[in-house]
């Protein structure tokens, strides 16, 4: 395991019950293979695997994922690990129970992965100078209709502060806020009372990333899945 340069685990894993998962082969890919726009596999050809790669360490992962899946009764799951220019990828298990099954391609919702993700391209931003962690957030959604960034305390919490889970912002949206555009979702939330004061307590927060994204959205005049690709994806290789 020491030998392997550049070394990253990838482990994706679906959340409904299921038999035990099925391995499938973990043959090398290259590194620039991927799902196509349509979300099938694109072709990838096999390249030699460097030396200080170790193709039987890949494979007792991907046994121990497996083992792993099948104790805690999810369906499927896959397992990339990342050497020099090759990928070890492979999948194993259904999608669900009784969908289709998971190989090297398969596209899974990467959850809470993505708030690092918007983190970065926050960061970003503020390198360019459009955004800082000081901006209070009413200064980005004071045009969004009925939304609280500060009552009943003294000041709005900031942008930086929405970033670090210390915002006091709600946790909850209304039950009927099924709104599914980011401005839209954020107004549904409307003027519900912060439950701390700005920068004093830790709790981890979903919304506050989404409307830490709006702020994005609206300090780069862009839309947000943009800033992901152009911020973080296009400067990554991905």
């Amino acid at each position: 395991m020491r030998s392997l340069t550049r070394l990253s685990l990838a482990l994706a894993l679906l959340s409904a019950c299921s038999d035990a998962p099925a391995t499938k082969s973990a043959a090398p890919i290259t590194a620039a293979a991927g799902a196509d726009a349509g979300g099938g596999p694109a072709s990838a050809s096999a390249v030699p695997t460097p030396a200080n790669c170790n193709q039987s360490v890949f494979d007792a992962w991907v046994k121990k994922v497996a083992t792993e899946l099948a104790g805690q009764r999810v369906p499927g799951g896959s397992v990339a690990v990342v050497c020099g220019d090759t990928i070890f990828a492979s999948g194993m298990g259904v999608t669900a129970a009784g969908g289709k099954p998971v190989d090297a391609h398969t596209r899974f919702n990467i959850g809470s992965t993505q708030k690092s993700l918007t983190a970065v391209a926050a960061l970003r931003l503020i390198e360019q100078g459009k955004v800082a962690l000081e901006d209070p957030a009413s200064k980005w959604v004071a045009g969004v209709s009925g939304v609280n960034t500060q009552a009943p305390y003294a000041r709005s919490f900031t942008f930086g502060e929405l970033l670090s889970h210390v915002s006091g912002y709600s946790t909850t949206p209304p039950d009927s806020n099924q709104a599914s555009e980011l401005e839209a979702f954020i107004q549904g939330m409307g003027p519900q009372p912060l439950w701390s004061p700005p920068g004093v307590v830790f709790n981890y927060n979903n919304i506050g990333f989404e409307l830490a994204g709006l702020i994005m959205q609206r300090a780069a005049q862009a839309p947000f899945a943009s800033l992901i690709e152009s911020l973080v994806f296009a400067p990554a290789g991905m």
